[in-house]
């Protein structure tokens, strides 16, 4: 629910009314209230019940109001986003909270830095690091958790509209188009190029945006061959390792780098892509998914469905359908440790 929605629900009388379906006024939002909803099954069919309630009110006739009791109404579930890192997992739930869970087993004792119990509030998007993670608020500010460093909380402040945590870099885009990027032990990472950006991706110590106009620029360390991407205007990148897949904006992939293990992307038209280690996935124009590379764990043999996200990570998979609905295939690296969709609640 947008912040601007959110202040006019909490300072309504108890007796108000909602426009809008269960998807866009979660009942969760309407506890302890007296409502009466206006949602059809379209948003004309929403226009038409408007107009009869109008006419209503006009002739002195009021509806009949519903309660929504805080007791018996049913848990939000559902998710809108997901990322996850090798040892935990976060998404954001459809009401906007966070979910995390470290994903267990005796491999990653000693591993635990908080990145599993996130900050309360509303938020947007997030992106998952080396025990870190980080995501925006509806109101645009950053949260970070997990594993820091010093001076890493201070240096977080003003409002955003994308980030993404690499392994010794992460990288922001502020409301206004500008570039932020913190390190963590290497000097010069966080001086990324000047301009207004759509969209960041960052490795292991190197980064790339898609500047407004869709071209790619990219920055960091030059140890990977990063600094050449192929030429053309992109929607969307993603990053791992030292190795690079970005959506052109006539939807075909491009990728480029290397982590040794990668394959070549598969043919058609995309609109969002993730990519691991030794794999990647992508949602095709039609919400169909696709993967390609390792799949010795079942890793790049998504499920049928239609789908609004997409992470590949390690030797496993997760993606959320159009139900809010989380579906995780392949295996863990630890045996008997359970995927996201097994822990995520």
């Amino acid at each position: 629910m947008p912040a601007a929605s959110k202040a006019l629900l909490a300072a309504a009388a108890p007796n108000v009314y909602v426009v809008g379906g269960v998807a866009a006024v979660p009942d969760a939002k309407l506890h302890g209230r007296q409502i009466h909803r206006i949602g059809g099954a379209d948003r004309w069919e929403t226009a038409r019940l408007v107009g009869e309630l109008a006419t209503d009110l006009a002739a002195g006739r009021s509806p009949d109001f519903t309660v929504i009791d805080a007791d018996t109404v049913e848990e939000v579930s559902g998710y809108s986003a997901i990322a996850a890192r090798w040892n935990f997992a976060c998404a954001i739930r459809t009401d906007g909270e966070l979910a995390c869970s470290l994903l267990g087993g005796d491999g990653i004792a000693g591993r635990d830095f908080g990145q599993a119990s996130p900050p309360a509030g509303n938020f947007s998007a997030i992106s998952a690091g080396t025990g870190s993670a980080c995501a925006i608020r509806t109101n645009g500010e950053l949260a970070c958790w997990g594993y820091s460093w010093p001076g890493q909380a201070s240096e977080l402040k003003g409002t955003y509209q994308d980030v993404d945590l690499g392994d010794h870099l992460w990288c922001a885009i502020r409301t206004d188009g500008q570039l932020a990027c913190w390190e963590r032990g290497i000097s010069g990472l966080e001086s990324p190029p000047g301009g207004t950006y759509t969209a960041v991706a960052a490795a292991i110590v190197d980064a790339c945006a898609i500047r407004t106009d869709g071209q790619l620029a990219c920055w960091g360390s030059g140890w990977t061959d990063q600094a050449s991407p192929p030429e053309g205007t992109y929607a969307a990148i993603d990053a791992f390792d030292h190795h690079w897949c970005a959506i052109r904006t006539d939807g075909q992939l491009a990728c480029w780098g290397t982590t040794g293990r990668e394959w070549s992307p598969l043919a058609g038209t995309y609109i969002a892509v993730s990519t691991a280690r030794s794999h990647s996935c992508a949602i095709r124009t039609d919400g169909q998914l696709a993967c390609w590379g390792d799949d010795s764990r079942g890793q790049a043999s998504p499920p049928a469905g239609i789908y609004l996200d997409v992470v590949a990570e390690g030797s496993f998979s997760c993606a959320i359908d159009t139900d809010g609905d989380l579906a995780c295939w392949g295996l863990r690296d630890v045996d008997d440790v359970p995927l996201p969709s097994d822990v995520l609640r």
